[in-house]
């Protein structure tokens, strides 16, 4: 790659695996060899993802540029002002999920076209989540919000705790956060109950993953990865 410098993860798309580099460029290549090269205006901070038969970053200057897998057309969506960057960029089956620096949460559907946004919700921290027909979203203040996956409407908020600094995992039916001080929370979708609000002792240094519909790994303080089962109502 010419010794420009890669920064983030790589993404696949169909035959494609493209990755972003710090002088704002996103290549693409086709085994070995490079596919195509385009400039993205500005430094990427979230991102690349693959999605939809396109790759997706999200730039320091408040743009998405999404670029198709195939034809290599691009295209720029300005989200935000100059100066305000995109903060995190999340697939989903339908389309994308984004926030700002400057506490804007915006919904994309798979073309690259705004669905829908909300702006002025604090400092949001972490990506945002999907679960069911709900986004959720949580600030560093922490509160965390349920939003009609459609249109935004607010259904639910919760106080989470502060120290929820990864935000929010979304999916197989629940939404989990877990604070730097060893508490946790999660909330059944389904059931629409709060199923744990307790200290666990996982001390989370990232954003936990999930393994299947029945277990999620979170990083803990001590070097150690916990396993646990997903909380469900009984």
């Amino acid at each position: 790659i010419n010794a420009t410098r890669p920064v983030g993860d790589m993404a696949s798309e169909g035959d494609l695996a493209a990755l972003t580099t710090v002088d704002g460029s996103l290549i693409a290549f086709r085994g070995r060899r490079e596919a195509w090269r385009k400039p993205l205006g500005a430094t990427p901070t979230a991102g690349v993802i693959g999605a939809h038969g396109a790759f997706w970053v999200g730039t320091a200057g408040g743009t998405v540029v999404r670029v198709g897998a195939t034809d290599a057309r691009s295209r720029t969506l300005r989200v935000a002002g100059t100066n305000v960057p995109v903060s995190s960029l999340v697939a989903t089956q339908s389309g994308m999920l984004l926030t700002t620096a400057n506490g804007s949460l915006i919904v994309l559907s798979a073309e690259g076209t705004v669905r829908w946004r909300l702006d002025e919700l604090g400092d949001l921290v972490g990506s945002p989540a999907l679960s069911g027909k709900l986004v959720a979203i949580v600030n560093r203040g922490g509160t965390l919000s349920l939003l009609n996956a459609e249109d935004g409407s607010v259904v639910r908020t919760f106080e989470v705790g502060k120290g929820a600094g990864h935000g929010v995992l979304g999916g197989a039916g629940i939404f989990f956060a877990a604070r730097r001080d060893g508490h946790a929370w999660a909330y059944d979708v389904e059931a629409d109950w709060v199923v744990l609000d307790a200290p666990m002792g996982l001390h989370a240094l990232c954003t936990p993953k999930f393994l299947d519909n029945e277990r999620m790994v979170v990083c803990l303080q001590n070097g150690r990865l916990a396993l646990i089962p997903l909380p469900r109502l009984p």
